[in-house]
């Protein structure tokens, strides 16, 4: 339906399974559409159908928001994450903790790790190993990193915390 996410002012992210014969022009009509910060999509660019240009320039050229061939899945019991291949980065986002690594066989790979507003907490080791990581952002809700949640990250030359950040 067109009006399937209208006025849903809080609506941030969207995750769609490749299984979805995928299109915009329903998916996103949205008045506060500005505020989605992104659109992952897990099927081939192929199968985007539908849309019309000026939905895809908007959201796809102009912001780089829609997000093709992405891994997704759950973290926690309110968090959740999508790996882009091509940009090589695992973003985290939603709320709360994040309680398990489901990620880990993007750990050689992966160069940015983003952890989105939302998320208070980073379980022990969830993100051990991640070799190839360059660059690491959290948002401004990141109270607490638990032990050895970035251990093993030797490629590791940024890290931008945020004044939340309470307990290492």
């Amino acid at each position: 339906d067109k009006y399937a996410f209208y006025a849903d002012y809080g609506l941030q992210y969207l995750v769609f399974p490749s299984t979805l014969a995928f299109s915009p022009t329903t998916s996103l009509y949205t008045e506060n559409a500005l505020a989605v910060k992104g659109v992952y999509y897990a099927g081939a660019k192929e199968k985007y159908s539908d849309i019309s240009e000026d939905i895809y320039n908007e959201y796809a050229v102009n912001k780089g928001l829609i997000k093709f061939g992405c891994n997704y899945g759950q973290c926690g019991e309110t968090a959740y994450w999508t790996y882009d291949t091509a940009e090589k980065c695992l973003q985290v986002f939603g709320s709360g903790k994040i309680e398990n690594a489901p990620w880990q066989e993007f750990a050689a790979e992966a160069e940015k790790l983003l952890i989105s507003d939302g998320i208070e907490y980073i379980g022990d080791g969830v993100f051990s190993g991640f070799t190839s990581v360059k660059s690491l952002t959290f948002g401004n809700s990141v109270k607490t990193i638990g032990s050895g949640s970035f251990s093993g990250c030797t490629s590791l030359k940024t890290v931008i915390f945020d004044d939340a950040l309470e307990d290492i």
